[in-house]
């Protein structure tokens, strides 16, 4: 509980702000969850506290879909599908049924996890996706738009189908070399298509475009004063 609390703040979200990184943390909490079981010493998720906090965390990825699938890409992210393998995974032990509801709306045979690269690494190390089969009752979330304070995160959705207006907002002050000097920055569908993006990140951080171009103030959608870049936000 310790350990996870310096990693994720009281609204879910993780304190880097970079939707890679959030997943990596649900992968670490399976993990140990699969371990656990596979030595015989009990089950992580059985503690009450534990499985709402891994609900918090799930959840709060699920208030940053985007029309298509997609999470909204955070600082040095990538528009990627691969929650929903984190989602079912997750789900068999929760049992949630506002998950479920993401799960079941997206969720098709021939469904891919894709990151930067297809199918996704994180999404192979989990080892345990083998289909969904829709067992469990499903809620629809109870609102379109979302504020998350302690990540610093706004969303703005008209409704929640494919054809949806959604804006996030990124007022957050992201810890770790993965954040861009890019408070106040959005993404925004219209109509449920990409209207404005952030760069997010290369397939490799060696790529040069990743410190020349993505870590600028200058490739965000926000506002650029003197022609300068807002400063960088405090790293551990």
């Amino acid at each position: 509980d310790v350990h996870l609390a310096r990693l994720f703040y009281d609204d879910g979200g993780h304190r880097e702000l970079c939707t890679q990184y959030h997943k990596a943390g649900i992968r670490d909490i399976l993990f140990f969850e699969q371990v656990l079981a596979a030595r015989g010493e009990g089950h992580f998720l059985v503690d009450e506290s534990c499985r709402s906090l891994l609900r918090n965390i799930l959840l709060w990825l699920s208030r940053i879909l985007m029309p298509d699938g997609t999470t909204a890409v955070l600082n040095s992210a990538a528009a990627s599908n691969d929650w929903l393998v984190f989602f079912i995974v997750a789900n068999r032990k929760l049992g949630d049924s506002e998950l479920a509801w993401h799960i079941h709306r997206r969720y098709r045979p021939h469904y891919l996890p894709r990151q930067k690269a297809i199918p996704a690494l994180c999404a192979r190390l989990i080892g345990e996706y083998d289909g969904y089969v829709p067992l469990q009752p499903v809620s629809k979330p109870c609102s379109c738009s979302a504020l998350l304070p302690d990540s610093g995160i706004a969303v703005l959705r008209d409704g929640w189908d494919r054809w949806a207006n959604t804006m996030v907002l990124d007022f957050g002050h992201p810890l770790g070399g993965h954040a861009y000097p890019a408070r106040g920055s959005f993404s925004l569908y219209l109509r449920g298509r990409p209207a404005a993006m952030s760069p997010g990140s290369p397939h490799a951080y060696t790529d040069p475009d990743y410190q020349e171009w993505m870590h600028t103030t200058l490739s965000q959608n926000t506002v650029m004063i003197d022609d300068l870049n807002q400063e960088e936000w405090q790293r551990p």
